[in-house]
């Protein structure tokens, strides 16, 4: 089984330093924005995994979809690839698809600017409610780490909770998310007056799990003006910690290209930043 690392120059490693070598990633090109950026075509290791027009921005309504989506995940050449780039904000749900593969127990690092808890009337998994089917549905999920959110959302937050565990009913496909899941949330004032700090580090000791990050890239967008998410200073830090545990990283996946039409200086600026994730990786 493949396991990955921190480092203190990068982002993670092999488990066995004889095993280092160039960290293969795979790129879901789901609305063409890719064919914009050359952060991948630039790199060793790049997996293209070309699905425009198959699946539906901000969600899957068919078992059937669902059934597609993961044949396409399955294929040979991207098993094993710890790094996956989910194209816009609205394909953040694609997560939900690559953690599913992972057979040990994980604690889940999202970086967003909302939970994703909502419940909604739409059947299958949404941009809105890619987190709640987690924790109804996904027994290696021990728990999420939730950075990002504005403080105002955090009510909001405890009642899509709390609407959560009235939702569970005993079945063979659920569990109790309430029981299985604890969800910390972090908000972009816990960054900034020092309770992340504080609290982050001592959590990730005692849970000790290994770990998956999920990052929505819009986050960084209002660098860090309060109450429009965080910037990547407050990024970096909280991530230094993250990092400072040691503890295992088993995949990152990561969203928030602009749109395919977007002006061209935002579509350069996201390139970069991109160039800098695979930088530290």
């Amino acid at each position: 089984k493949r396991r990955f690392l921190f480092r203190e120059t990068g982002f993670f490693r092999r488990g066995r330093e004889e095993e280092m070598k160039k960290l293969s990633f795979v790129v879901m090109d789901l609305s063409g924005i890719y064919e914009r950026e050359s952060f991948w075509r630039e790199r060793e290791g790049a997996l293209l995994l070309s699905l425009r027009d198959r699946f539906q921005r901000g969600g899957l309504r068919a078992p059937e979809e669902e059934a597609l989506l993961r044949a396409e995940l399955l294929r040979p050449e991207l098993l094993g690839a710890p790094l996956h780039f989910l194209d816009l904000s609205d394909y953040h749900y694609m997560s939900r698809f690559w953690l599913e593969q992972q057979e040990e127990d994980f604690l889940l690092v999202i970086y967003d600017y909302d939970a994703d808890l909502r419940r909604t009337e739409q059947r299958g998994v949404s941009h809105a409610s890619w987190t709640r089917e987690i924790m109804l549905r996904m027994p290696h999920c021990r728990g999420i780490l939730l950075i990002g959110p504005s403080a105002e959302k955090r009510a909001r937050i405890n009642d899509e909770l709390m609407s959560l565990g009235r939702e569970y009913r005993p079945s063979p496909e659920l569990r109790d998310p309430i029981l299985s899941t604890s969800l910390y949330c972090f908000t972009d004032e816990d960054l900034r007056n020092g309770r992340a700090e504080s609290h982050i580090p001592s959590l990730l000791q005692l849970l000790s799990l290994p770990l998956c990050l999920s990052i929505d890239k819009r986050l960084f967008q209002g660098e860090g003006r309060e109450g429009s998410g965080i910037g990547l200073e407050e990024y970096a830090r909280s991530l230094s910690w993250i990092l400072a545990s040691a503890l295992p990283i088993l995949s990152v996946d990561l969203c928030g290209e602009p749109e395919p039409e977007a002006p061209e200086e935002l579509v350069l600026r996201e390139n970069e930043r991109n160039r800098k994730f695979l930088d530290d990786w």
